[in-house]
């Protein structure tokens, strides 16, 4: 008789040890599942993020032209807007340095439009034609952190030449280990004439 109670208490216990395994492992894996919902809830965030600054400085841009055109060129402004063709280096500098002032990378600028494969240094040549002022268009490679890209293109849209960001394609940085990414923004310039 004694024998049938103590395997009873041990099969008792043996439940109850199985039943609080199947919990812990049912804790442990809902806390995991959250903790990866949470990252994609971020990677979401970030995205929804970059996509809402960029429609801004597209709704942004849309006005620049009509602006632009709207400014005559009598107004003193103009001046101050728009440099003249040898200024085209100083602007290119002014970039560079707002990307190693937010510790990026200014990997390369490429004159001419986004399916030009020139990487030659401006000369001029690649400046449009347009009514009232000109266009000097340019391609930059930034590479850093998300962060970092993000503050150097709040800069520019305070920098003080009239400059139009037409486009920016982000990609993680396969050079980089980490979280880097690469920013290749295309950008006119607008000069006088």
């Amino acid at each position: 008789m004694k024998k049938n109670n103590f395997s009873a208490k041990s099969f008792n216990k043996l439940l109850y040890i199985t039943l609080c395994a199947v919990i812990g492992v049912t804790l442990v894996a809902n806390i995991y599942l959250i903790l990866m919902l949470n990252t994609k809830s971020l990677e979401v965030s970030k995205n929804k993020y970059i996509s809402k600054q960029n429609n801004k400085r597209i709704v942004a841009l849309a006005g620049l032209e009509g602006s632009l055109t709207e400014m005559s060129l009598e107004d003193g402004r103009l001046e101050e807007y728009l440099p003249a063709e040898k200024e085209v280096s100083q602007i290119l500098k002014d970039m560079e340095a707002m990307a190693v002032k937010n510790g990026l990378t200014f990997d390369a600028y490429q004159v001419g439009n986004k399916n030009s494969k020139s990487k030659a240094k401006p000369d001029g040549t690649q400046i449009e034609k347009s009514d009232g002022y000109n266009i000097f268009p340019f391609q930059l490679t930034l590479t850093g952190s998300y962060n970092s890209v993000d503050s150097a293109m709040k800069e520019m849209e305070g920098y003080k030449r009239l400059i139009e960001v037409k486009d920016v394609k982000y990609s993680k940085s396969t050079k980089t280990p980490g979280d880097v990414i690469s920013a290749v923004l295309q950008v006119n310039a607008y000069l006088k004439k």
